[in-house]
This record gives C-alpha cells, sequence and structure tokens, in this order.
C-alpha cells in the first residue's frame, strides 16, 4: 500500500488512513459498497442563515446572539483552539467542565483554549449562568437537539483552527483533551477520544450507551472497511475539516455523521484513549442518546 498526503489507494481505489494512537496501525484498503454510494446526498437541509454561521465560524447580524465573557488567547502547537460544549440542565457540573478545560496549559505554560462556548440547550436551570461564571460565553438554542446546539456553538464561535467538543456532564478528564489536541497538531483531522481504548469506571456507559455503540461501530466496518472503537463525543477537528463535513444533523446522529463523513471525505482519523467517568449528577444524559440513538440517527448519513 501507498500513501500520498492524507489519501491512500491506487487510481479508482478510494482509501482512508485510520490510526489508533498508541501502538499505531493504518488501514487500507477501502471501497464504498455500492448500496452507499451516493450516501450524504439526501441530508436535510438546516435553514440558510445557520448554516452559513455555523460554516463560517464568525458573527453576523443573522448569527444567534451570544452573552459575552472574558477571552483568554491561547495558543496549542502554533494552532488556536476552540471548544463546544452542548450542555442542558447542567448548573452542578457545567462550572468545572468549562473551569479544567480553560486550566489546561501547554508545556511553556502558555494557555491552550483560545475561545470557549456553551450552548444551552433549553436549560431549566442556571446552566448558562454557571457557565458564564468560570470563564466561558454562551449562546442559548431553545429548540432542543445534540446536533443544533453544536451547531448552535459553533455559529457563536470565533475562528480558530481546531475545534474540541466535549459534554458538559462532566464524565471526562479535561487534561486528556490535550491528547485529542496534540493528534490533531500531529497530522490527523478529526482525533476521537475512545473510551473502549480506555478506562471505564463502573456505570460510566449504560447498556443502550455500549450496544448503540456496537452497532454504528460494526456498521461503519462493513461498510467501509474502517476500523472503529467508538462514537464518543470527546473529539478534536481541524476546523477546516469540519467546514468540508457539512454538517447536518440536529439530532443524536451528530457523531456518527461526523465519522462516517470524514471516511467519505478521505480525512485522516485517529482514535485516541480517553477514560470514561461516571456521570455524577442529574439531569439528561447526552451521550446515552447520542449512542443509544446512533443507529436510527444513521439516515442523516445517507
Amino acid at each position: 500500500m501507498w500513501c500520498s498526503g492524507r489519501k491512500c489507494g491506487s487510481p479508482g481505489t478510494s482509501r482512508t488512513a485510520l490510526t489508533v494512537a498508541g501502538p499505531g496501525m493504518t488501514f487500507g484498503p477501502m471501497r464504498e459498497p455500492r448500496a452507499v454510494q451516493g450516501m450524504l446526498r439526501a441530508l436535510k437541509p438546516i435553514d440558510a442563515a445557520g448554516l452559513g454561521c455555523a460554516l463560517g465560524y464568525g458573527a453576523s447580524p443573522d448569527c444567534p446572539q451570544m452573552e459575552p465573557s472574558g477571552r483568554s488567547v491561547g495558543v496549542y502547537a502554533g494552532m488556536t483552539v476552540g471548544v463546544v460544549v452542548p450542555a442542558r440542565d447542567e448548573e452542578h457540573s457545567i462550572g468545572s467542565v468549562v473551569a479544567d478545560l480553560l486550566a489546561l496549559r501547554d508545556e511553556d505554560g502558555v494557555r491552550v483554549v483560545d475561545d470557549f462556548v456553551v450552548c444551552d440547550n433549553g436549560s431549566t436551570d442556571a446552566t448558562a449562568t454557571r457557565a458564564r461564571e468560570a470563564g466561558a460565553r454562551t449562546v442559548r438554542q431553545d429548540t432542543r437537539g445534540y446536533g443544533l446546539a453544536c451547531l448552535t456553538a459553533l455559529a457563536a464561535l470565533r475562528p480558530v483552527d481546531i475545534v474540541l467538543f466535549t459534554d458538559g456532564d462532566r464524565s471526562f478528564e479535561a487534561v486528556q483533551g490535550l491528547r485529542l489536541l496534540e493528534a490533531v497538531a500531529g497530522g490527523a483531522d478529526l482525533a476521537i477520544g475512545s473510551r473502549v481504548l480506555g478506562r471505564q469506571e463502573p456505570g460510566a456507559l449504560s447498556f443502550p450507551q455500549q450496544a448503540g455503540n456496537r452497532v454504528a461501530s460494526l456498521l461503519i466496518r462493513l461498510l467501509w472497511g474502517v476500523p472503529v472503537t467508538d462514537l464518543g463525543p470527546y473529539r478534536a477537528i481541524r476546523a477546516e475539516a469540519l467546514r468540508h463535513l457539512d454538517m447536518q444533523d440536529r439530532a443524536y446522529g451528530w457523531t456518527v455523521e461526523m465519522q462516517v463523513k470524514a471516511i467519505q471525505h478521505g480525512l485522516r482519523v485517529v482514535e485516541v484513549p480517553v477514560d470514561a467517568l461516571r456521570r455524577r449528577t442529574a439531569g439528561p444524559r447526552w451521550g446515552a442518546l447520542c449512542e443509544a440513538s446512533s443507529v436510527p440517527g444513521w439516515e442523516s448519513c445517507r
């Protein structure tokens, strides 16, 4: 097998390099099955204004209004980093999530995160207030949906080189986000935090999460020949790559849509071990909804 740039293969053959961080393995070749040719063409469009905001990463009169907070300019390996967190009724944990990520420093002691946006997705508690108090900016989206919350936050995000996604329930170690950023800075387009490759606290993943994750991962392997271990929400992606993916899912197929489209576009995708922590506060389990709904949400990738 030979590779050129980020794509591997021979004329007429579509291949994608996928590396599992740690041992480091590269997989290929890969041909799209005839049954899934044209996949991603029947996506339901979102409104033009919202899509323009999300893909442009800049404020305009049509973009959602956000609550301001202080901005601390940072950089990681010469690249600016923005954090996006969809959250609903997470007043007991969102402050720690924001503070821990903003506290990340590189080896020179420079703050890593350049911009931080939390989308309050219809919370009935003080989620937005706690997020702002911890140093994030917030934007509100009352129409519920994981993907829509991510798109809304992206619309408010300032221009950055890397976007780091995580949930607001403190189910991940903030410091392990550096592993994801390091993978992207090292050449990956998309770095997925794999809880299967990492450590899982008892009760961290519900049975529906585990089942949905396994089924969707199996489908990706069967249809594209790319081994995937997790659809976890803790992930980092180059902003340029994210724009090319043209994300559309407004509900809980967001993570699988991103991974499938990354494969379709021939992006370099890596999996990085991260630990899964047991949820210690009340509130909606975003991760559980995403993975349990990953198979129904598969239609967003067709």
